[in-house]
């Protein structure tokens, strides 16, 4: 249950930061927070890493699809399990 928590924790935050960026943000702005530890910046990444494969949209959502769902799979099928703690900490993490 810790981990689901973990997911979900995970996945509202990142939703909040991301609405408050596109609310509050320019494109291409910067904004230093926590002393400078950590900027923040509105950029748009079309493609996947470093911009690979930006112009080919369906090829982008297609591998995030399967990666996504190796992800769930293995999440799914580890959660019952009692051990492999850190391992399932790294993968509520993803």
């Amino acid at each position: 249950m810790l981990y689901i928590l973990i997911v979900i924790s995970e996945v509202i935050a990142l939703r909040v930061v991301r609405i408050h960026i596109e609310k509050n943000m320019q494109l291409g702005d910067c904004k230093e927070i926590m002393n400078g530890k950590i900027t923040l910046k509105k950029q748009y990444n079309r493609g996947m890493f470093l911009n690979l494969l930006e112009d080919k949209v369906d090829t982008v959502k297609k591998i995030s699809v399967v990666l996504l769902g190796i992800l769930l799979l293995t999440f799914t099928i580890l959660l019952p399990k009692k051990n492999s703690r850190l391992f399932k900490l790294a993968l509520s993490l993803c």
